[in-house]
């Protein structure tokens, strides 16, 4: 773990925008951070005073050595590629992030990094209390649901260990899908047959927002009890990476709002700076 030596608040570049969120839930907007697709998410506004590295998957060396960062933050499979060339410009981080765990152990370590190690505890100690009062809120509700991507023939589903899908059975809603056939973290997702799909006929489903799937307009998909109720739903980028203090917050909002709209309002970057309990 790299030790950083400065005398005020250590500058921070984020290749992904997870650096960049455990930054400013410490209380420091990050130098620099790479684009978000589609723009940043209103709760992550603030990044945009942050200068640009350009796509995570292609970062500006550049324009990273000109934002003279102590530390780089970011995902494992970003960073490792090129771990030699960022580590020559400052000490580097990189975080595989699929499940809680890894959300709470990367902020927790980023933070006593930047030492801010007593808040990086508090921060996850505040977003345990918040999904156990949701939970208390919600309680004997039960659910079943999934959470695709796909914009092809057949729907993909993410298993249980991956964090969008621990939060939505955090709160009572169980995953269709169920946990992952394999021992590895990877992959998190798999194909969904239309056929498997109609057996499992979860009472929700929450679908990455992006181009047109082709499985919508099959009559099998027209017979699920979700599409019937109206109850799928397309949602943001931050549900596919949710691993950030704010992302996570919003994540675990929405998804509450969207699957008990008469106990839950809609997320607001207002709702998410308090459940940091800053």
């Amino acid at each position: 773990m790299p030790t950083i030596k400065t005398n005020t608040f250590p500058r921070v570049a984020s290749v992904s925008t997870f650096g960049g969120e455990v930054s400013l839930a410490l209380g420091e907007v990050p130098v620099a951070v790479s684009n978000y697709p589609g723009g940043f998410p209103s709760y992550l506004n603030e990044l945009k005073q942050a200068s640009e590295l350009g796509p995570r998957s292609r970062t500006s060396f550049e324009a990273l050595y000109t934002a003279k960062p102590d530390l780089i933050v970011g995902l494992g499979r970003m960073i490792e590629p090129y771990y030699q060339r960022y580590s020559d410009i400052a000490p580097a981080l990189g975080y595989d992030l699929i499940t809680v765990d890894d959300s709470n152990k990367a902020i927790a370590q980023t933070s006593k990094v930047l030492g801010k190690e007593a808040e990086g505890i508090r921060i996850n100690q505040c977003f345990e209390q918040t999904l156990e009062k949701m939970h208390s809120k919600i309680g004997d509700q039960k659910l079943s649901g999934l959470f695709l991507t796909s914009a092809g023939v057949t729907p993909r589903a993410y298993y249980s260990h991956f964090m969008t899908v621990s939060l939505m059975e955090r709160l009572n809603i169980e995953s269709a899908n169920g946990p992952s056939p394999y021992s590895a973290k990877t992959p998190y997702s798999g194909q969904v047959g239309l056929e498997w799909l109609i057996k499992l006929n979860p009472d929700i489903i929450f679908m990455y927002q992006g181009s047109k799937p082709q499985f919508v307009d099959s009559k099998i998909w027209q017979n699920l009890s979700a599409v019937k109720n109206n109850r799928v739903y397309e949602v943001s980028m931050a549900w596919r990476e949710p691993e950030g203090p704010y992302s996570r917050l919003w994540v675990s909002m929405d998804i509450a709002h969207k699957a008990y709209p008469e106990l839950f309002d809609a997320p607001s970057k207002e709702k998410v700076e308090e459940a940091l309990c800053r």
